[in-house]
């Protein structure tokens, strides 16, 4: 293929016949020439007629051939065995047909003459560049759809190195797809950035056969990240060494980070195995611990992802009945041969309890059969003693995978290790918290505790004290989950005497917890502070309470301090209970269920609960998730960034209940910075100082990476903000690039306006110019985007005391940045930016005083009109003038960028202006080939306009 070729039907018909040909030999061989010729013909259609899921599905299974004269054939377009019988071109800027032009991606990989992966190249200097190709590649999608029916995913290649899942977009939807980085484990033990890894031949084709699916409804497409890719390849490896006898270890604990993809690693594993092995009868189960983890693997991840024929095998396991039938039948397999079973079931670790197996077990011989994989999700305490007894038992030969969001305690060390590890390997594959913080794939937390003064004022007791705490974790481990529960409900379950001083320490807790006093001053601490702690409610709050009884008080002690904040608002609508319903409920349970139901239009408990959930995160309102057991585990939902911690929580239960806040989010105002837990408890100070003093962890390295990402206070996070509002403005001060003065100082221009108006405007007057000049370097200065990582840094510190120290500098800052935005974008940020502004320092004179400048200096929209540059460039200007006639000319093209004619032309005035940047043109040439390019836009407006003279 020859660069600047035109690929009229997108797919290389010559490559791919040879290719389909030699592929599949076999299969054509013996037919004749004719019958040849129509199997391809009908081939080629298939490809030229139908859809992207249908195309996916091609490459990776093949395309079935019917004929009334030949029994069904299949016929595979990539040979995924041999790869050497491909055919590999990376062809470089190769034509495609496209609307309002054709395209033409930076390199296009072809695999046996079909287009499946595109680059687009950028400068690896320039920062941000990496940002441009991906925007490429998302309006390639837009501009040639048929292309992306073949396309898997493009790679974004600049200051960092990007992929993204690709499909045609021809609703020109607005996407939001998260780039992925690709990472390789080096010799030093270190990984390192290596897109070229992710290009290898061998991984490309794993990654689209195996680690790529579309959404049943078409609504997106996903591919695996690095991480998902490698912990699924090394239990895969592991399940061939023993079932093929090199290897005797059958077991492996994967440890990924909670919101880092966990579940459909969990998927991609299943998938590829079952598939892998579907000639040796596999059989698969999914083991969780809780009915709604279970619910949420079926409904919002098996359902929704096209997984034919791997879906049409699952089986829900709904009763242990129906547990011992299927087992039966498995049993039964063995020893008839006209019995097939290849199954994947979806079940409840505790329906493999031993007293509902006891009989069973006694008649029942075990099933030694290999091709048996369990993954077990969030296996620890579940796991231990009887539980793992009863499943060796009866599957003594099974290979088992253990997957867990949380790293393994001291207490549980010996029993998950042993269970699930080697001596010489305890962790199969490991995705660290800094990693997944690191990839963009979840955002660090930090920790406030509730400073509740002094308690003698009122006499009631917020926080544990130290004793209670310590009596709470030495039990925890004693205790299940499920009786832990129970107990907090105060439900009357016989149990053994060693339990009963347990039981007395937690309901003493629960009864301190509990009092409503108590509740109606958190609920009060609550409401002072959500303000500030949501960022005027750009983000949502979940409150964790200790049982069912008090979510619904601090419902109602909530609602009335909101109201007293915030009166005239609706705050009722603002909050809502979740939590499960019982028929015997009583007393302000059962007052709010009547409530609830009358709310709902009668609808059942369970539909209430999922209505919530859905508009918590689609609608304004809810703002205010309250609930107890109910979603601290498995709810994902971005917008929530402030957890109110009022639960006693230890080990695994906590990390998956804090991580529910840990998710990324991004609107038109900015990023999430961290996610925020503030306990009224106690426990995350003692927890901290537990993993501090290494009593609690099994690994030192994961010890550091629990206190760095996770056990971080809101303290340590403000210093670190001061430490980087400190760099940022020195930074300011010194700011060059080649031989232009970009300076300016915060401190001066704070003093300034402290000392009058005029000073001040003096300063600004000074500034502006250096404003206007940084738009010919606008993709080579970075210190817009650290401005506002300050700014967020700032308003994501929520109520924090430290916060009045610096409001001025933040007011100065974002000032600096409206300007700097307004001038290299042509436009005013949205309003709620400035308003946010107000908002976080509402209490400063200096805001309302900023308002007329920034109404006179921003709030104007920049004339973008063509016509204006010629008289800037006619008049003799300086660089000032120049770069203002240059922005004018830029955004214009830019809001026009569609039309071919403008977008060369906009081609040709950025290779100017970097001719200019690196000084190999002087000021009077980089005037004149700007004048060139007005007069080359001018005209053609007129001559479209049918104004030609």
């Amino acid at each position: 293929m020859q660069e600047n070729q035109f690929i009229e039907d997108f797919i290389e018909w010559s490559i791919f016949e040879k290719a389909f040909k030699k592929i599949n030999e076999d299969q054509l061989k013996d037919l004749k020439e004719e019958k040849k010729n129509e199997i391809l013909s009908y081939v080629k259609d298939r490809l030229k007629d139908d859809d992207e899921k249908k195309i996916l599905r091609y490459l990776k299974d093949g395309i079935d051939y019917y004929s009334p004269k030949t029994s069904s054939m299949k016929f595979f377009l990539i040979d995924y065995d041999n790869i050497k019988n491909n055919t590999f071109v990376w062809a470089p800027q190769v034509k495609f047909k496209g609307f309002p032009e054709n395209i033409k991606p930076d390199y296009t990989l072809f695999i046996n003459g079909i287009p499946l992966v595109i680059i687009e190249a950028k400068s690896t200097t320039r920062i941000d560049s990496y940002e441009e190709g991906l925007e490429q590649i998302k309006r390639y999608q837009e501009e040639s759809p048929n292309l992306f029916k073949y396309v898997q995913f493009g790679v974004a290649y600049g200051d960092k190195r990007v992929y993204i899942p690709t499909w045609p977009n021809m609703s020109h939807e607005k996407r939001i797809t998260i780039p992925f980085g690709w990472k390789v484990r080096k010799n030093n033990g270190l990984e390192e950035d290596d897109i070229f890894e992710l290009l290898k031949p061998t991984n490309v084709l794993n990654l689209i056969k195996w680690y790529t699916f579309f959404f049943k409804d078409r609504s997106g497409k996903i591919i695996a990240r690095y991480n998902q890719f490698y912990a699924s390849e090394k239990a895969l490896e592991r399940i061939s060494d023993y079932l093929s006898e090199k290897s005797q270890k059958n077991r492996g604990l994967i440890w990924h980070w909670q919101g880092s993809g966990k579940t459909y690693t969990m998927i991609f594993l299943a998938n590829k195995y079952f598939k892998t092995y579907f000639s040796r009868n596999p059989i698969l189960f999914f083991l969780l611990d809780r009915e709604d983890l279970q619910k949420q693997l079926l409904e919002d991840f098996i359902s929704k992802l096209d997984l034919a024929p791997f879906d049409s095998y699952i089986k829900k396991i709904e009763s242990i009945q129906e547990l011992k039938e299927e087992l039966n039948k498995i049993r039964e397999s063995l020893d008839k041969h006209s019995i097939i079973i290849k199954k994947i079931y979806i079940v409840l670790i505790q329906k493999f309890r031993k007293e509902n197996f006891e009989e069973f077990l006694n008649d029942f011989n075990a099933i030694n059969k290999k091709e048996v994989v369990f993954l077990i999700d969030e296996a620890h305490r579940s796991q231990y003693g009887t539980l793992a007894s009863v499943i060796k038992n009866i599957f003594p030969q099974a290979i088992k995978f253990a997957f867990t969001g949380t790293p393994i305690f001291k207490y549980e060390e010996k029993n998950t290790f042993r269970e699930f590890g080697y001596e010489d390997e305890p962790y199969l594959h490991v995705y660290f918290i800094k990693d997944s913080i690191g990839d963009g794939f979840t955002i660090p937390l930090v920790y406030d505790v509730i400073n509740e003064g002094k308690k003698e004022a009122d006499g009631i007791q917020i926080l544990l004290k130290d004793e209670e705490i310590r009596e709470f974790i030495k039990n925890w481990e004693n205790i299940t989950d499920q009786e832990y529960e129970e107990t907090l409900e105060e439900m009357q379950k016989p149990i053994n005497i060693t339990e009963n001083q347990i039981r007395r320490n937690l309901n003493k807790m629960r009864i301190i917890l509990s009092n409503e006093e108590r509740i109606k001053k958190l609920a009060k601490f609550i409401a002072q502070r959500i303000k500030d702690d949501t960022e005027n409610f750009r983000y949502k709050v979940m409150v964790v309470m200790v049982n069912r009884e008090s979510c619904v008080r601090m419902k109602k002690y909530l609602d009335k301090e909101l109201e007293t904040i915030f009166n005239g608002q609706n705050v009722e609508d603002w909050s809502e209970v979740v939590i499960t319903y019982e028929q015997n409920d009583i007393g302000d349970i059962l007052d709010y269920k009547s409530k609830l139901r009358k709310k709902y239009l009668n609808m059942e408990y369970d539909e209430i609960n999922r209505a919530i959930q859905d508009k918590f995160k689609k609608q304004e309102n809810p703002k205010i998730l309250i609930v107890t057991d109910m979603l601290i585990t498995g709810f994902d939902a971005p917008i929530l960034r402030v957890m109110y911690l009022d639960k006693p929580l230890y080990d695994h239960r906590l990390l998956q209940a804090i991580a529910r806040v840990n998710r990324p989010y991004t609107d038109n105002l900015g990023e999430k910075k961290f996610g925020m837990v503030v306990d009224s408890v106690g426990l995350l100070q003692y927890v901290k100082k537990s993993i501090d003093s290494y009593e609690i962890l099994a690994r030192e390295d994961l010890q550091i990476d629990l206190l760095k990402n996770v056990f971080y206070d809101i303290d340590s996070r403000a210093k670190d903000f001061e430490e980087n509002l400190k760099l940022l403005k020195n930074e300011l001060k010194n700011l060059r690039y080649k031989d232009e003065d970009f300076s300016f100082d915060i401190d001066n221009l704070k003093e300034a306006y402290k000392r009058d108006s005029k000073t001040f405007k003096t300063h600004l007057d000074n500034l502006i110019p250096k404003i206007k000049r940084m738009v010919l370097y606008w993709d080579m200065i970075s210190v817009m985007g650290k401005i506002h990582e300050v700014v967020e840094e700032f308003k994501a510190l929520g109520p924090h005391k430290i916060r009045v120290k610096y409001e001025d500098d933040i007011a100065i800052l974002n000032y600096i940045y409206l300007l700097i935005y307004k001038n290299i974008r042509g436009e005013v940020l949205p309003k709620e930016f400035w308003n946010g502004l107000i908002e976080i320092i509402h209490n400063k004179t200096i805001v309302k005083d900023f308002q007329p400048i920034v109404k006179y200096e921003i709030n104007s929209e920049m004339e973008i009109d063509p016509r204006t540059a010629i008289k800037i460039l006619s008049v003799n200007p300086n660089e000032e003038k120049i770069a203002d006639a240059y922005n004018i000319l830029r955004l214009f093209l830019s809001k026009n960028i569609s039309n071919p004619i403008y977008k060369v032309i906009y081609d040709r005035l950025e290779q100017i202006r970097k001719e200019w940047v690196k000084r190999n043109v002087d000021i009077e040439t980089l005037k004149n080939k700007l004048k060139l390019e007005v007069e080359d836009v001018e005209n053609y407006r007129k001559n479209i306009e049918g104004k030609s003279p």
